[in-house]
Parts: structure tokens; sequence; C-alpha cells
């Protein structure tokens, strides 16, 4: 039976317990539709009462359905129409509310608009009607994202506010109603000002929506109800700038009125209340560090996500931030993988749940993808898979973050930068790591702010860290420690995530130690390490302070020698392996730790005690790794070296074949998944079969090494950063050398010399090297273009890395470069070193006390310790080193020192008449037979009788012969508007130079940009000429830079991709020859770079060069070189020239360089010299890399000084 008009309007309004049972039947009923013989109007009334039974009973769909129907009886110029409308407007937002439609909303909006039309101007229905219209757009900002409705929400209520009169006061004697529909529209107005104020860290809008909150609770008064909701939107907006100024204050405020306990306002939700108090304690919590306010924010949140529709805007929200606490809580909690499952789930729902455009949709991907990194960071979840769809997801919603940045903005970059990170470093992607170091800047300088900037600035260290070990820049590096101390000092002792801020901080400073040598650097990082041993943290996170502070001990102990370091290392692995339990994680990193501790113990002992104990924990991370893993590998070769380093101490020869097969079984497991740690094992094994005497042996495990970074150069950037940073293969050209020459096999030792050589500058450098590169180090590794390629190379089947042969091959031994003419390479070693000089397919091999480890040390010391240490040197190099291996005079040859030899003076090699002062006390001014005149006098230098080039290893040089080149010439003056010191000759020396070639362009102070030097290297043949400022960085070489115009850097980073071809590069500024001390014979600098980048030959200087100096040699070289003059030559005769010079020559070229002057009285002066340049740092400071046989591209005859031919 239909419902009659009649019984609804008796309905009298039952007490909420009787709502179901009373009105229950009668929404059955209403369910049939009205009478058949209602009126129009009759039937508009029976409607909306029957809506209103709907809404009492809770039902959005029957209140909607019967609203509307309600709405369609009336004529569009009823009166009731704006009170059917309004109805309807209403019943829509709130089923938009509870179900997340945005065509409900979106109704809702039009309908307001249509009321406020129609409603008079300055009455409070009308404020009413744009209360809710204000509220209708702030709400589809939330879900669509659109800062249009945020602005047409606050205009309107800007806009109605002031005309609507003076605000009531209920005492006054106002209608209850309008005192609400004040305070409701001064809420939304603080709401909307609020977000307005979040999207672009506007204080001053923030403080404007304070103020509407104070002037909603002036209008409440002390009446409880009415004070619930401005009460609400004022915590609100103090939760904003509590988040923004980090003031415990504000949160202590926030979650005081935020109580359970306390009233709630009109049609509040209590657990939409709940959702901003589980946020203010989540955010104290990130404040202080109080375990108990993360709990309380965990258990309020998962009441709202369990009490709120699921679906709905608001449920989403609760979701997010659900999933953000409990990724926080995972990392303490013992049900930790559970944990992170479920917060990835709650933030996939809230993703789904929500339009895509909208700021929560963002804000659920971010939270999404920040659950999956902590996931994947313990181990579990989908690895590379799960975090390259994380990314995907949110570069698929990143155009819809807000334009102008922001809080929103800024923590979603955070996360995005965070997983690209991550998922560099699985992958090795270049490009990914650069994407997401460059997230994380924007997010960091973002004007928006950041919830917890702390932790961005610890995300950033942790992506430079990265990136440096990927390319190996100091000044990530650098970077990353000044960042991670501000992400120290930004956070309380005890606060969450500082002992893993402290831990990031100590470990990057470590890193820079072993870099840079700087002994207050590991200092900092063992007094971090150990305040945050004392502090509170999880398991897993004590676990790794402990193990990163043994590690630090040990180097400390290494460094000093002091005993009390290694006791400390060894204790503190001791406490780390204590903690057990499975909230601290894996015993495998802490075992291998303390089995290296123990094992640096008994060697220092000389007991096998520690050896043996060390052995039973290197054996139980072995057990307990998986096997084949990364962690095996290491564990592996650790009890190798412990295996060895027993039968050192007891010499049972059962010992020594368990730690052959040791090194065998790890360098199997490693060779193809993990070749840096195979290289570093093979390098260890051959080192110690050297000592043994096992020459044979040593050269087998030298070649699997080689082996291992011919694959990593074959992989590049395919493989993860700590592996092509080849820190491993520190020694191996000298190493592999010296052991084939024991072994009687000197050509192989040159073969070897070059391939391994050439393997370490190609993957620095990223050249494209022979083919050859990647062949096996015993036939293909030294052979020309002729020899066949060789099955054990990198490439080749895995099955021929077994077999490695050793013998020598009838090809020859540098490489098949046609023309080389004579080489010799300079190898050090304990207690001797060796030099080979390679003529034609002959090599001769001799054994030099002077490159032993004891006699070099004496010379490197000595060298770097003041510019006078020349002279000393040029006479040991001669009569200790060189005077044994130089050809014939007048033989040009090429010099290839190994190892640290890279960093020493060769050329400046000085003969004595008088060899029983060949250390360089003829030089003391108290002796009576110290030269009397300029040093040197008597003496004859190397470069008296041979032209000498430089070479990292003939394989990367092109062929010595010529080839007809384009005649052009790049100078590059850069002298003035630097920052630095002016070179006034710079511009004169380009322009002198520039005379001799056809087709010429000069880049003078600003117009010598990076841009169009690279430009023009990048083409074929011809001079590039740098006369300008360097900086070197020895621990950085890559970042070495020249200083262009406007002090714009060249660096060495940035000429890798250069693929050209110059003839010929010089680099007439300081220090430019200079390389890395970290891993010279990567030979990592400008010349080697530019002969990576195609230039044939690169003249250089060694250390800072006089102006005037190099202006006149440089000159005088290009004179020579574009005459024809081969350019080792060249640069030797223009040595000697500048080293004879007199002084009335040099007159001569001063007034040219200067100019005419006025004429002034004879003042006295000084004797001058009668040789100015005399002295050995003046006229030898440059060196030439390249084929000493290189001869020049141009043919024509030079023309003396007065223009006649020679």
């Amino acid at each position: 039976m239909r419902l009659s008009l009649a019984e609804l309007m008796d309905l009298r309004i039952p007490p909420p317990e009787l709502a179901v049972a009373v009105l229950g039947p009668v929404r059955e009923r209403a369910a049939l539709g009205p009478p058949e013989d209602l009126a129009p109007h009759e039937r508009q009334w029976w409607y909306a009462m029957a809506g209103a039974v709907c809404e009492r009973l809770g039902d959005l769909e029957g209140t909607v359905r019967h609203f509307a129907a309600a709405l369609g009886e009336l004529d569009d110029d009823s009166e009731d129409r704006p009170d059917a409308a309004f109805r309807l407007g209403v019943a829509l937002h709130s089923r938009f509310t509870a179900g997340g439609r945005i065509a409900d909303v979106d109704e809702a909006v039009l309908l307001f608009r249509g009321v406020l039309e129609m409603a008079e101007r300055g009455s409070w229905p009308r404020l009413m009607a744009a209360a809710h219209l204000g509220r209708c757009l702030a709400d589809r900002f939330l879900a669509a994202g659109d800062p249009v409705d945020l602005a047409g929400a606050t205009g309107v209520l800007e806009e109605e506010l002031p005309v609507a009169g003076r605000p009531p006061v209920e005492a006054d004697g106002h209608d209850r109603e309008e005192v609400h529909t004040w305070i409701f529209a001064l809420d939304v107005l603080g709401e909307c000002l609020r977000e307005q104020a979040e999207l672009a860290h506007d204080e001053g809008l923030l403080a404007q929506a304070l103020r509407q909150a104070r002037r909603a609770l002036e209008i409440a008064g002390d009446d409880p109800a009415l004070r619930a909701a401005p009460e609400k939107g004022l915590a609100r907006s103090l939760l904003v700038r509590a988040v923004w100024g980090k003031s415990r204050a504000d949160l202590d405020e926030v979650i005081r009125l935020l109580d359970p306990s306390a009233p709630l306002a009109q049609a509040e939700d209590p657990a939409a209340r709940a959702v901003n108090l589980g946020i203010a304690l989540f955010e104290r919590y990130r404040l202080l560090g109080d375990a108990g306010d993360l709990a309380r924010a965990r258990a309020v949140l998962e009441d709202a996500v369990a009490v709120l529709g699921r679906g709905s805007v608001a449920c989403a929200g609760a979701q997010v931030n659900l999933a953000v606490v409990l990724r926080e809580t995972a990392a303490v909690a013992v049900d930790e993988p559970a944990l992170l499952d479920a917060a990835v789930e709650m933030a996939e729902e809230a993703a789904d749940a929500v339009r895509p455009g909208s700021l929560l949709a963002v804000t659920a991907v971010a939270a999404e993808a920040e659950a999956r990194i902590a996931r994947q960071a313990h181990g579990a979840g989908g690895g590379v898979a799960e975090l390259a769809e994380a990314c995907r997801r949110m570069e698929a919603v990143a155009p819809y973050l807000p334009s102008g940045g922001g809080m929103v903005a800024a923590s979603f970059r955070d996360a995005w930068g965070s997983a690209l990170v991550r998922l560099a470093g699985l992958t090795s992607s270049a490009a990914v790591l650069d994407e997401g170091v460059g997230l994380l800047r924007r997010a960091l300088a973002d004007p928006g702010g950041l919830p917890d900037r702390a932790r961005t600035a610890g995300n950033l260290a942790s992506g430079l860290y990265e990136r440096f070990l990927a390319r190996g820049a100091m000044s990530d590096l650098d970077e990353a420690v000044t960042l991670w101390r501000e992400a120290v000092e930004a956070r309380p002792d005890g606060g969450p995530h500082t002992v893993l801020a402290r831990s990031g901080l100590a470990v990057a400073l470590h890193q820079r130690y072993e870099r840079r040598g700087t002994a207050a650097d590991l200092d900092e990082a063992v007094r971090r390490l150990t305040a945050a041993a004392e502090l509170p943290a999880a398991p897993s996170e004590r676990r790794a302070v402990l193990t990163n502070l043994g590690h630090a001990h040990q180097a400390r102990y290494e460094a000093t020698g002091e005993v009390r370091e290694l006791a400390r290392a060894v204790a503190a692995q001791r406490e780390a392996l204590a903690l057990d339990g499975p909230q601290a994680g894996s015993d495998v990193d802490v075992r291998i730790g303390l089995a290296l501790a123990l094992g640096a113990q008994a060697e220092h002992l000389a007991s096998p005690v520690p050896a043996e104990e060390a052995v039973e924990h290197a054996r139980a991370a072995r057990a307990e790794a998986e096997a084949a893993s990364r962690a095996w590998v290491s564990a592996t070769f650790v009890l190798a070296g412990l295996t060895r380093l027993l039968h050192a101490l007891t010499a049972g020869p059962e010992l020594r074949e368990r730690a052959e097969e040791l090194y065998a079984r790890g360098y199997e497991a490693a060779r193809a998944r993990y070749p840096a740690a195979a290289a570093e094992g093979a390098m260890e094994w051959g080192l110690w079969q050297a000592r043994l005497g096992r020459f044979v042996e040593a050269v087998a495990a030298f070649d699997l090494a080689a082996l291992a970074v011919g694959r990593l150069v074959a992989g590049q950037g395919e493989r993860t950063a700590k592996e092509t940073w080849l820190r491993t293969s520190r020694g191996l050209p000298a190493a592999v050398a010296a052991a084939a020459w024991r072994a009687g096999d000197a050509a192989g030792a040159v073969r070897r010399l070059e391939h391994t050589r050439a393997l370490l500058m190609a993957e620095r450098l990223r050249l494209d090297t022979p083919a050859d590169v990647g062949a096996g180090p015993g036939t293909g590794a030294g052979a020309g273009a002729g020899a066949g390629a060789d099955e054990s190379g990198a490439g080749a089947d895995d099955d021929a890395e077994s077999d490695v042969p050793t013998g020598a091959v009838p090809v020859a031994v540098t490489g098949g470069r046609s023309g080389a003419g004579t080489v010799v390479y300079l190898v050090p070693g304990e207690e001797a070193g060796v030099a080979f000089t390679v003529t034609g397919r002959a090599v001769t091999a001799t054994a030099l006390d002077g490159l032993g480890a004891g006699a070099l040390a004496r010379q490197q010391e000595q060298i770097r310790g003041a510019a006078g240490a020349l002279e000393p040197f040029a006479r040991w190099a001669w009569h200790h080193v060189l005077r044994e291996v130089a050809p014939a005079p007048g033989t040009p040859f090429t010099l290839v020192p190994v190892g640290e030899l890279v960093h020493l003076p060769w050329h400046t090699a000085c003969q004595t008449p008088d060899a029983d002062h060949t250390d360089g006390s003829r030089t003391d001014p108290s002796r009576p037979d110290r030269i009397p005149a300029g040093p040197f006098q008597t003496d004859r230098f190397l470069l008296d009788d041979h032209a000498v080039g430089f070479a990292p290893c003939l394989r990367v040089l092109p062929p010595a012969g010529t080839v007809p080149r384009p005649p052009r010439y790049l100078g590059v003056a850069a002298g003035r508007g630097t920052g630095l010191r002016e070179l006034p000759f710079a511009e004169r020396e380009v322009t002198t130079c520039a005379e001799h070639f056809p087709q010429s362009l000069l880049l003078v102070d600003d117009d010598a940009t990076p841009e169009k030097v690279l430009e023009w290297l990048g083409q074929d043949g011809g001079l590039a000429h740098f006369a300008c400022h360097a900086e070197t960085d020895p621990a950085d070489p890559l970042s070495s830079a020249l200083v262009l115009g406007g002090g714009a850097r060249l660096t060495v980073r940035d000429l890798l991709d250069v693929r050209g071809g110059p003839d010929l590069v010089i680099l007439s500024a300081c220090a430019t020859s200079v390389t890395g001390r970290e891993l010279p014979d990567e030979a990592v600098g400008l010349p080697g770079t530019l002969i990576g980048a195609g230039a044939r030959g690169v003249i250089s200087a060694a250390w800072p060069v006089n102006d005037l100096a190099a202006h006149l040699l440089t000159t005088d070289f290009v004179d020579r070189w574009a005459h024809g003059t081969p350019p080792a030559e060249a640069l030797r005769a223009a040595q000697t020239w500048l080293r004879d010079l007199p002084h009335s020559q040099l007159a001569k070229h001063l007034r040219v360089l200067r100019g005419p002057s006025p004429a002034s009285p004879a003042t006295a002066h000084p004797p001058t010299p009668s040789r100015p340049f005399a002295a050995l740092a003046d006229w030898s400071a440059f060196t030439y890399t390249g084929h000493a046989a290189t001869a020049s591209p141009h043919t024509h005859h030079r023309r003396d000084r007065t223009g006649g031919p020679t």
C-alpha cells in the first residue's frame, strides 16, 4: 500500500535509537512512489518529506532520489525552487563525501550557484548557500586537484561575508541557525585559505586562515557545540604551521583541540577528526621521536579507516596517512614485512579510489612508492620490477603536480627521486640516477617546504653518494657530507632516523678519507659512529652502526698502527654480532667484518688463534649467505685470505691447497655476476702466489683478474656503481708484468701491461677501445691488428676462462702500432723494479733497484716536498734508472711509467759528470764544490740527447705515422676576468701562434666558453691551444679543469664524450699533467682524457709555470711543429732553447711583447743571470703525451728568426 501525504505529514521525529524501527517501514512504503491522486504541489511535498525520512535514516541514495524528484515537480519560477535545490545540493554533496563520485559534487555546485543567484543579497540564507558552494568547491579541489576551485570558493566567500552584515552573537537573540551559518562560512573560508597557503607555502595566507578560525570561535562563544567546527579548522591550520616551523607548542595545541573527548561539530564525522589527530601525532613523533605518539597515530588511523566508507575521499585520505605511519612503524616492528605489505595495499587502494589528477591521488602514489622502497630495501617485494612500476606510476601522475610547487609537490619529488636512486642502484643506469638526484634537488629547494626536510636532505645525500661511487666525483661526495651534516644537526638525539643520518654521514666521511687521506675525516667518522652507537635505535640500525664503527677503527689502525684501534674494531664487531633476533637482520656482513678484524689481529700478533676464530666466522657467514650471492662471494674470498694467513703462520701444506681452492671457487661464482669482486679476489690470489715465488701461478691469477676487469669494461653502464669504480684493480698492471717477467716471459709482461692499462683507461674514460682490449692478456691482449682474437676474452665463452695462455706469442708486443720506435716501460716492485725496453719485436728486461718500493718512497716524498727537490731527483733518475735503459743519443723514445711512477718527472733526468754525487749534494750551498753559477751548468740532460714522449699505454694512442690533416688552429686565451691571477701574455701567445695556420679560431676571455671549445674538439685535425689557468684535483681527477672565460670550467668529465681527433693539444696552463693518485694506472687527467678523445698528442705542464716562460716556450714550439718538426722533438728543442736563452735575447723578446716605452732616467738594477730560465723548474715543466716517433702532419720548412730557411 502506497504511503499517503497525510501519513507523512503526521510523522513525528523519533529519537535516534528508534529511527530505524519507526522510519524503516515508512521508507519501504515510500519506495513504491507517491499516490497517483496527488496534485503536482502535493506530489512535491510528498517527495520532499520522503527524502527527509531517507535522510534521517542515512539512506543517501533514497535521499537524493526523492529530493531530485521534488525539485522536478517545481517550475523554474517557483518560489519553493531555491529551497528544493538547496536540499538536493546538500544531499548530493553528502553522497559525494561518502562515495567519491565527482558527478555528484559537480551537480551540487551547479545547484548552489543557482540558489545563490536567487537569494537576497546580504541575507544569511544567501550566506548559507555561499558557504555550501564553497564547501563543495573545496571538496572538489581535494578530489580533482584543480586550484581554480579553491580560488572560486575563496572569492565567493570573501565577496559574501562583508555584505552579510555584522557577525551575529547568539546571546543577542540571533537565530541559532544564522549563527551556525556564519561559523560554517568562516570555517570554509579558512580551509580554502589554508589549502592555498600549502600550495604556495604562503605564510600570509596561512595567517589569514588562522584569523578566520579565530573569528569563528569569537562568534561561537563558549558553546561547545558551536566551537567544535572552528576548533577543528584552527587545529588543521596550526598543524600546517607546526609542520612548517617544527613547533612542538603548535602540535601540542592541535592534539588538545582534536582530542576525541571534545564535542563534535554539527554533522562532523568523528573518524574524520581522528584522521587529523593521527596526522598531528605522527608529526610530533617525527619531531620528537616518541614511539608512543607513533603507536597512537597508528591506532587512531586504523580505527578511522575501519569506520570510513571504502572508496570515499575521506577514507582515501586516511589510508594514505596510515600507509605512511605503517611504513615508519615497520622499521622498529617485529612484523615488518607484513606492515610494509599493508602500507603498499593501503596506498594502492587510496590511489585507485580517487580521480587520478587530484592531489590526494598524487599523495597516495607517493606513499605507495615510499612503502615499496622500504619493502625492497629490506629484501622483500619484487625487486627491480617493483621499483620500476612504482616509478612508472609516479611519472604518470607527475603532470598533475601544482605548478607553483609547495609541500605536496616537494614531498612527491622526494619520494620519486628516492625511488629512482634506489632503482639506479639495481640497474646501474646513469640517466636514472641523474634524474633521481635532480628530483631530490628540486624537492629540497622547493619554497613550499617539506614535512621532513632532514629526511629529504638525507635522501639527496644518498643519491649523491651513489653517484660518487659510480663516477668518482669528489664534488658529489663533498655535497653528500654537507647534506648529511644538515640532516644530523636537524634531528634531536633519539629522534627518528637520527642514527641512520649519523651512520650515513660517517660512511661518507670514511669514504672521503679513503680518497683524500685526511685524518680529520676518519676521526670525525669514528666520533659520529661512537655517538650514534650510544643512542636508542632499532636492532638493525644499531648493528649497522657498530659494523661501520668497526670498519672505521680498523682503517685507523691501518693508518696509524695503533693496536688499540684494532682492539676497538674487534670489540665493535663483536657487539654488533651479539645483537640477535629477526629485528637485527642478517649476521653475514657482521661476521665478515669481524673475520677481517680478527684476521688483522692475527697478522699483527703472528698468532693463529685469532685467525682460526676468524675462519669460523667467515664459514658461518658463507653458510648463511645465499649460494653464489654477492655476500657468499665476499665471505668466500675472506675465507680464502684467512686460510692463506693461516698457511703463512703454520706452514701447513694443505692450507695452501685449500686457499687456492677457495680463491678458484670464489672467482668462478663471481666472474659473470660480480666481476669487480672477481677482479679483487684474483688480484689478492696473484699477489699471494707471487710472494710464494710461484710466478707462473701468479700470472694465471692476474690474468683472471684482467678478464674480470674486461667484463666490467664490456658491460659498462650495466654493472652496479661500486663495481665500475675499479678500485680493486689498483696495481694490477705492475703486478702482472713483474710476475710474468719473473716467470721468464718478458714479452708477455709487456703485452699484459698494455692490455691491463688499456682496460683501465677504457673503463674510466669510456673509450671506444681497440677490438683486442676485451681479449685475454695472453695472446690477443698485446697483439696488433694482424693478430687473431683470443678465445679467452671477456666477451668469449665462459669455459675459455679456465685456461689462460701465458707463453710468449710472436707478435708485436707494442700492440702492432706501426712506427712506435723505442718504448721503455718502467715498472715498480717491492725489492726491485724492472724496465722493459721494446724495439720493434725485441724486448729487453732490466732489473732496477731504483724502482724498488723503498727507494721510490724516498723520491716521491722528496719530490712532493718542494720545487727545489727537482734537481736531486733529476740526478737520481738518471743514475739509478734511466742510465741503464735509455737508447743511444739522438734516438727518440716513448716512456710508459706504471703505477705511482706516473707522478715522477722522468724527463728531467740529468747525467752528472761526477757520479759520486748522485744524491744532489753538489747543490748544497755549504759545500765548497757546489756549482757556482746556474744549476746544472756542466751537466747533460736526457732532453739534450733524446726527444721523449710519455704514454699511458701505446694501445690507446693513434698510430705513430703521419696522415695529412686540416691545418686548423684553435687558440683559447682566458687571461682576464676569471677571478684568478691575470695572465698578461695569454692573448699574445695564441695570436702569435695563429699566424702559422690558414684556418684559425681565436676565443679570448669571455668568448672562450666550454660549448665553443667542445664543438671545435669534436672535429678532425688541427691544433688546439689553451693559454689559461687550470685546476687539478688528484683525489677526483675527473673534476680537474681548464678555467675558461668568466671562470667557466671545462672539466675532464666534460671531455669524456668528445670523439674528435686534433693532431695536437697544447695545455699552456699550470699542472695540467697531474693524474689521479688513487688509481694512477687509469691515467685519468687532462692529457689521458684528450688522448682518449682522439688527440694524437698533448703538451701539458707538470707543475706551475712562469707566465713568460710558458709564452716563449709554446710560441717557439708551435713555430717548429707547424713547419714539420715532430712534436716530441719540437718540444725538446724549444725547452733546451729556453734554457739556454741569454738575457740579451730575452730583452729583445720583451721589447716586442711590451712595445715601445717612453724614455726614463737610467736606474741601477741588480745583476741579472746570464740565462734567466736556466732553472730546471722554468724550462722543463712541459711534457709530451704521445708517440715520441710521431711526425708532424705539416711538411713545409720552418724559417729561422731572420727569415731564412732551416
